[in-house]
């Protein structure tokens, strides 16, 4: 039988999920009444207060690498992170001021940067967020009964969301992969050969050329692809990131997960499938299909990465083995994919789960 979260799944009609100001528990009132401005829309000086906090953070986490350290990287991944705080921690309220001052702030400097940040950084973060705060409880079931939404179901709607902005400010910046000519190309690993002159005298700038020509053109063509993959990866990060610190801090309503809890929605692996046919078709098109491919394809290995957890439970080696597999991730991804795109239907985690015990 499938877990019950599946089951409830397959029942969107009979479902009606609530913002967490409406769980009668005893929480903290920033975790209890941070979205009660969802349905009787009162303003919460506090909510807003920490939502231009946490804006004006990730405007300046946008604008780390122009310092050129070395922990621009780093920081860049980190982002979202105060938007998922001030969405989890204060409500969905907070997380849309936060989005909007971030902009602000960065559109008086960058434009461009301002629109990165308003249309794909921001909503997986918000929409996230506000998604972890909500519950549903059947009228006359008990206060210890209340479902949380799913996390699976939570992150395909980040993943979802991760897509769209990164098609969004494709088409905004005209940038197309598909449009790129074999001259351009050319032209571009002309300009590597150049920089990789001095290193390597024993090939002249047209035999580099010749080499790199075609790894460049494969990487333009899979360029949409390796976005969505890595940014829908890095969006989940800081959404259980998150969850960590809010949970920490006693801000946060929803009871700690289990990573290898995680159930995602059974569309994952078609959807996956489709928009992989759609990429063969090539041009802007293609490309959209590509991107959509990406976002799929980091979720199913999130969920092989949990099944994975729950095969390994138990095992002496354990640690030393899920070390080596984060690390060469890139190695074990596609085998993990395939896991993550399987537990849906055949329900691996529970099978072992039953064996086990």
């Amino acid at each position: 039988m499938p877990p019950a979260n599946l089951m409830m799944a397959t029942q969107p009609a009979n479902e009606k999920w609530l913002p967490d100001s409406r769980v009668g528990v005893e929480t903290p009132l920033t975790a209890i009444a941070r979205d009660s401005w969802t349905m009787t829309f009162v303003v919460s000086t506090r909510s807003i207060a920490v939502g231009i906090l946490a804006g004006l953070a990730s405007a300046l986490l946008v604008l780390s690498p122009v310092g050129g350290s070395i922990l621009a990287f780093p920081l860049t991944i980190l982002i979202e992170l105060p938007l998922v705080i001030a969405a989890l921690g204060w409500g969905t309220q907070a997380a849309i001021v936060g989005s909007l001052a971030g902009a602000g702030a960065l559109l008086a400097i960058s434009p461009g940067l301002s629109l990165y940040l308003i249309v794909f950084l921001a909503p997986p973060a918000a929409v996230g967020g506000h998604l972890a705060g909500l519950f549903r409880r059947q009228d006359d079931a008990p206060e210890s009964s209340i479902e949380w939404y799913p996390l699976g179901r939570i992150l395909f709607v980040v993943g979802l969301l991760v897509a769209a902005g990164a098609i969004i400010v494709s088409a905004v910046n005209g940038f197309d992969p598909s449009s790129i000519s074999p001259e351009q190309v050319h032209a571009i690993a002309a300009k590597y050969a150049e920089a990789l002159g001095d290193a390597d005298t024993t090939l002249d700038a047209e035999q580099v050329t010749a080499l790199i020509e075609p790894t460049i053109a494969t990487t333009l063509h899979v360029l949409p692809f390796a976005f969505t993959v890595i940014w829908t990866l890095i969006a989940a990060a800081n959404l259980a990131l998150g969850l960590i610190i809010t949970a920490k801090s006693g801000n946060l309503a929803r009871p700690p997960e289990n990573f290898s809890a995680v159930e995602l929605p059974k569309p994952v692996t078609p959807l996956l499938g489709l928009a992989l046919v759609a990429s063969s078709i090539g041009g802007p098109f293609g490309s959209v299909a590509f991107a959509i491919a990406g976002s799929m394809a980091a979720l199913l290995l999130i969920g092989g990465l949990a099944v994975l957890h729950t095969v390994t439970r138990g095992f002496l080696l354990r640690l030393p083995l899920l070390i080596l597999v984060y690390l060469f991730i890139g190695l074990f991804a596609v085998p993990l994919v395939i896991l993550g795109a399987l537990e849906p239907y055949l329900h691996l985690k529970q099978r072992i789960s039953l064996r086990k015990s």
